[in-house]
């Protein structure tokens, strides 16, 4: 090999580990910056008071309000904010006219890897369906979606269990009851169950995916909510949470 040879291959390694190093700081960057976004949107839309609001069929209501008419001013497509009390989950809902968009925009339209929450596109935004789907990225930090894999934990399922998701007009309490691995293809994703009007099969399905593992088993009639994230489990695999409706009031209003 000539020296001049090799002083472009030099050269040529040289970039690519410039390039490569720049990359992996601009995504750092960027997650940072979602961060610092989401923390805000917390800050300034997220309220919870420490007393208890109300008692509803049985289940307490955490004080909580979420200004969605400011979060909407920022981005019409917010549809609700998703939270799991002892979790870093406490997100604003988003939903286009496709599954794609948010997965690397911000609620706030800010272009980052670290995307934003969103419910299927082929989903009624009050999660009146028998099934509706919320996608969120797998983050190494533990942000959006990352923390989900702590539900394989039966133990850690039973302690954070209590999930609520608040829209314009209702505050919809959820009990988580399983988490397991699926592929993409699995039909959780393809809305096969009686057309999305009805539960039909759904309950055996999920059963049957859990392997028995299902904890606050639900009643096999009211509305379940899916949270799916990528997996390490392979490409074509998802990492799913599924919680039962359990109770709903209308919104709360600012305190």
């Amino acid at each position: 090999m000539s020296a001049k040879l090799r002083i472009i291959l030099t050269f040529a390694l040289a970039l690519i580990l410039i390039l490569s190093a720049a990359k992996v700081v601009i995504t750092e960057i960027e997650y940072k910056k979602a961060a610092a976004a989401y923390d805000k949107s917390r800050e300034e839309n997220f309220f919870l008071s420490t007393t208890v609001s109300s008692c509803i069929s049985g289940e307490y209501f955490p004080n909580v309000y979420v200004d969605l008419y400011s979060l909407k001013s920022v981005n019409p497509e917010t549809i609700g904010w998703l939270w799991i009390p002892g979790t870093n989950i406490s997100y604003p809902l988003m939903q286009s006219d496709d599954n794609f968009k948010y997965l690397n925009r911000t609620y706030s339209l800010q272009k980052s890897s670290s995307g934003a929450i969103f419910i299927d596109y082929r989903n009624s935004p009050d999660f009146s369906d028998a099934l509706s789907v919320i996608y969120g990225h797998n983050m190494k930090s533990g942000d959006m979606f990352g923390g989900l894999k702590k539900y394989s934990d039966p133990l850690y399922l039973s302690e954070h269990s209590d999930m609520y998701i608040f829209t314009e007009k209702s505050s919809l309490k959820y009990k988580i009851f399983t988490a397991f691995i699926v592929g993409c293809d699995s039909p959780l994703f393809s809305f096969g169950f009686s057309e999305r009007t009805g539960l039909g099969d759904l309950p055996e399905y999920i059963k049957s995916c859990a392997g028995g593992s299902i904890l606050n088993e639900p009643d096999g009639k009211s509305p379940v909510v899916m949270l799916s994230t990528c997996t390490s489990a392979g490409r074509d695999k998802r990492f799913v949470v599924l919680a039962s409706l359990e109770a709903e009031k209308e919104s709360q209003s600012a305190f």
